[in-house]
């Protein structure tokens, strides 16, 4: 695409310097990109001033990497013209090149979402679950979909880089998405963070599905109380295409409102279906719980379907009945459906069992659980699996809500047996500062029975020793929640490696390596 169309009706919001380059409308962008470690050569480099980094001191290295145009605020200051010099291509000048971010996204890419099946799934959690969970059921509708979210960007055997978040800057996300539809999928389902609607990642992008998950405390560092959060939450459904679906659960009392909210104020060509556990469009009917799985029975408007899940707990059941609820609302034969969701195994960091070695006396597993709301569901879902005592290895991150970490505590002082607090990505805050407010939470649920063990590697070897000694029969189960799937720990001057899995696996071995048999 041609500058001078991909700037077309933004005249008064930037000032290209057409003096020193008189070709510039014709100059031909490819591509897109806000973080110069990914610019690609082609791209225009959009230079962003955040709170911590200013983007025009990447200039420099943007265009090394292939960026040939630059827009974003005067490079005025001494230090930025130098890190740009050398590259001699144009410095487009917008005072807030943020909000253009996701225009221009949309446009050098073409639309791609439009040639796409969309679905974006927003809420507390188990966003992730049910984005893998639906792109499955759209794959076996005939409807090959890429998932995008926490866990990555994927559309069959290719990975693409899109970052760490959750739900990528525009670039990044547009990027994904022609990529994706070039390789030839159908259909998108895609994690969307409160952030990303709060701050314009989304640009242009509709959606053909809306979900809304849940809502318990996260995130109010950056929106400052429940009601703004639910408010971006909410924002995902202005989103829709005409005729689209909004999918709510009604299992929180945020889920009934909004239900009662968009009844009044989505468009009268759009669709609504509320999920629950006992009441809402798709419901169960029946299930049961094991360690082996999930067995229910999912009653829809179309009739009643079997389900057999190897997923596990509760949450995961209304992670099935979101899923379900998106394909009633698309219309699709749950049936075939509902045999391709339940060969879906456990998904790394979500209620993930870890088993080292044969005859493992105890039960162990990962959750990704970092918040009050699913800190409790993982517990009360393993409560329900187990009479077993748990045994729970939990932290809470440092430069984020702070509110929430004696919450955190509370909870886990009255769902585990016995609570062992350490480290999770303290960043640069002090680890025993961040304990300290945990433990305060802790000693408010009245359990005595709890250990500090700040390094988080001695914290997984400590709770595989308590559970190696089964002294009156009734069993342990080793929880370790925060870190799922992740592979660092986040120190704050550096970023070393570190996986909950790998750990957890290591103890088990070392621990119970005399009387074990190690797997592989």
């Amino acid at each position: 695409m041609k500058l001078g169309e991909l700037l077309r009706g933004w005249e008064d919001q930037v000032v290209l310097p057409t003096a020193d380059h008189p070709e510039l409308h014709e100059l031909e962008i490819r591509g897109i990109c806000h973080d110069s470690r990914r610019a690609q050569p082609g791209d225009l480099y959009v230079a962003i001033v955040g709170e911590r980094f200013d983007g025009r001191d990447f200039a420099r290295e943007a265009i090394k990497q292939g960026a040939v145009a630059v827009l974003g605020p005067d490079p005025d200051r001494p230090e930025v013209q130098r890190k740009a010099q050398g590259g001699h291509v144009p410095w487009i000048v917008s005072d807030e090149p943020r909000e253009l971010l996701g225009d221009l996204a949309t446009r050098v890419y073409g639309s791609p979402h439009e040639d796409l099946l969309t679905v974006g799934i927003t809420g507390t959690n188990g966003k992730t679950t049910i984005a893998l969970l639906v792109a499955d059921a759209l794959g076996a509708a005939g409807r090959p979909s890429a998932v995008l979210g926490t866990l990555g960007c994927h559309f069959r055997d290719m990975t693409l880089d899109v970052g760490d978040r959750t739900t990528p800057e525009a670039p990044d996300l547009f990027r994904a998405l022609h990529r994706i539809r070039q390789a030839g999928a159908q259909a998108m389902a895609m994690e969307i963070s409160s952030h990303a609607l709060d701050l314009g990642r989304l640009g242009g992008l509709k959606l053909d599905v809306a979900v809304f998950t849940n809502l318990s405390r996260d995130h109010l560092d950056h929106h400052g109380d429940m009601e703004s959060y639910y408010r971006a939450k909410k924002r995902i459904f202005s989103r829709l295409k005409p005729g689209g679906v909004a999918v709510v659960s009604v299992v929180d009392d945020w889920g009934k409102r909004l239900v009662s909210e968009l009844v009044e104020e989505l468009p009268g060509d759009a669709k609504l279906v509320a999920y629950g556990l006992d009441e809402g469009d798709v419901t169960a009917a029946s299930a049961a719980l094991s360690l082996d799985g999930i067995q229910a029975t999912v009653e829809s408007p179309d009739g009643e379907i079997k389900v057999s899940s190897r997923l596990l707990g509760r949450y995961n059941l209304e992670n099935l009945l979101a899923t379900m609820a998106v394909c009633d609302g698309l219309d699709l034969d749950l049936e075939p459906i509902a045999a391709e969701v339940g060969q879906r195994s456990a998904l790394p960091g979500r209620l993930e069992p870890v088993c080292a070695v044969d005859h493992q006396p105890f039960p162990a597993f990962l959750d990704y659980a970092h918040t009050p709301g699913a800190m409790e569901a993982a517990l009360r879902s393993v409560q329900e699996l187990t009479e077993r005592r748990i045994i729970l290895v939990f932290g809470c991150g440092g430069e984020r809500d702070q509110g929430k970490r004696p919450l955190m505590g509370k909870v886990a002082g009255e769902l585990a047996y016995v609570p062992i607090l350490t480290s999770d990505n303290p960043r640069r805050e002090d680890p025993m500062m961040i304990l300290a407010a945990v433990e305060s939470g802790v000693e408010l649920s009245g359990n005595k029975r709890y250990e500090l063990v700040p390094d988080r590697r001695e914290a997984i070897r400590r709770a595989v020793e308590i559970a190696s000694h089964d002294e009156d029969g009734v069993g342990w189960l080793v929880l370790v929640a925060g870190k799922g799937h992740e592979t660092t720990q986040d120190l704050g001057d550096r970023v070393v490696p570190f996986s909950d899995r790998r750990e957890l696996d290591a103890a088990i071995r070392s621990v119970l390596g005399a009387s074990g048999v190690a797997h592989g």
